[in-house]
């Protein structure tokens, strides 16, 4: 086992060496790469430009119909010395009230479009969040497998030594150069993941490369949903948005009451003839006898609708945050009861010595060290699951 000491004593020569002598790069905060991505965006910028669009579009409801305009010249049929002209410019609107009613309708709507838009923008963020706790995911899967694959690396080294130096036969050899081979195509899928997760993040930043430098998940904690759904209330932008609508239905509803008011049409008018000339205002009124029927009766079976409809979705948001924290309890016990097994049972250290001893063989270290890692590796699983479940529990602070 000389060999296999020797390869241990340069490993740790080289660790050492680079923790010595590299420089050592700061991570990046979780929350500013989230920030940074959203930022860079395209469909929050394009989200951003269309709402200020239809709040442009929704003002102009309440501008009045265009003027009109009529010129007659209207010559004798007998005599071409006698003619007549008119002219009449007028204007419709509607009755006064209505239009302050319409204006708290389309100050509804410019809130409901805002609303909109900024729940986009915090879904947005939820999935970009999300992506980044994968990210971290894969970076902590990634260090596993490469520590893994450095040690059956030093191993298979050693062992080859020792073949070489017919300390161990072929058949030692051949057991880790097989679970070498197993690691290192386990890097290389490894690798092709991560290769995948970067592009879905180059997708969310806007088509710019970018390779975060985050090992860590984001300061995260598990909350009562109960005791702060007053403040989840008021920044869950789903639930902002559906009182928006609530507003804007009944908005519209006061509208379409105000609709049977008479519409006025006010103007001046002009007419010359060859032995008088007229002039004067004129006034008109459309009354909607027909044309308005049952439209408040919609308008409100519409609001009626939308409020009913508003209360479902507020249920659903609430038992998706109950949800999540009893899912975000589960895990972090498994997870705390699974760190207590690995630190109990903590035995690489033991695992080598007894190996440079042979009080083990080299089949029940391989399996234990499986068996070792495999625990690892499920703690990494567990620790993703966690912060997945934190990730909606916390949702309403993006």
């Amino acid at each position: 086992m000389r060999a296999f000491n020797s390869i241990n004593k340069n490993l740790l020569i080289g660790l050492i060496a680079m923790v010595l002598f590299n420089p050592v790069v700061a991570q990046q905060d979780f929350k500013s790469v989230l920030d940074q991505i959203v930022s860079n965006n395209s469909q929050i910028s394009a989200s951003k430009k269309a709402t200020e669009s239809q709040i442009i579009e929704a003002k102009r409801e309440i501008l009045p119909e265009n003027p009109e305009f009529e010129f007659e010249y209207l010559p004798s049929a007998t005599d071409r010395n006698v003619k007549a002209q008119k002219m009449n410019i007028s204007q419709s609107i509607d009755f006064p009230t209505v239009y302050l009613k319409k204006k708290n309708w389309i100050d509804a709507q410019e809130r409901l479009l805002q609303a909109e838009q900024k729940a986009f923008e915090q879904e947005l963020r939820l999935a970009v969040s999300d992506q980044l706790i994968r990210w971290v995911f894969l970076q902590k899967q990634a260090n596993l497998l490469n520590q893994r694959f450095s040690e059956v690396k030093n191993l298979l080294t050693a062992y080859q030594n020792m073949f070489e130096a017919g300390e161990v036969n072929i058949l030692k050899v051949n057991q880790v150069r097989i679970r070498h081979q197993k690691i290192l195509q386990e890097k290389r899928n490894m690798q092709t993941v991560i290769l995948t997760a970067k592009e879905d993040l180059k997708a969310f930043n806007g088509g710019q490369e970018i390779t975060p430098d985050i090992l860590d998940y984001p300061a995260l904690s598990i909350i009562d949903p109960d005791s702060e759904w007053i403040t989840i209330q008021s920044t869950d932008q789903r639930l902002v948005l559906n009182g928006a609508r609530n507003s804007s239905a009944t908005q519209h509803v006061k509208v379409q009451q105000h609709a049977y008011l008479p519409e006025l049409k006010l103007g001046y008018g002009s007419e010359k003839t060859p032995d008088e000339h007229f002039r004067g205002v004129v006034f008109g009124m459309s009354i909607p006898l027909w044309g308005k029927a049952n439209t408040v009766k919609q308008a409100k079976m519409e609001a009626d609708a939308v409020k009913d409809e508003g209360f479902s979705i507020e249920q659903i948001i609430k038992s998706e945050y109950l949800k999540a924290r009893k899912q975000a309890v589960s895990t972090q016990k498994s997870k705390e009861e699974l760190q207590q097994l690995i630190q109990a049972i903590s035995q690489k250290e033991l695992l080598d010595e007894m190996l440079n001893t042979g009080s083990i063989s080299l089949t029940d270290y391989l399996v234990e060290l499986e068996s070792y890692y495999e625990l690892q590796n499920q703690f990494i699983l567990l620790e993703s699951e966690l912060f997945d479940n934190l990730n909606v529990l916390n949702r309403y602070k993006y």
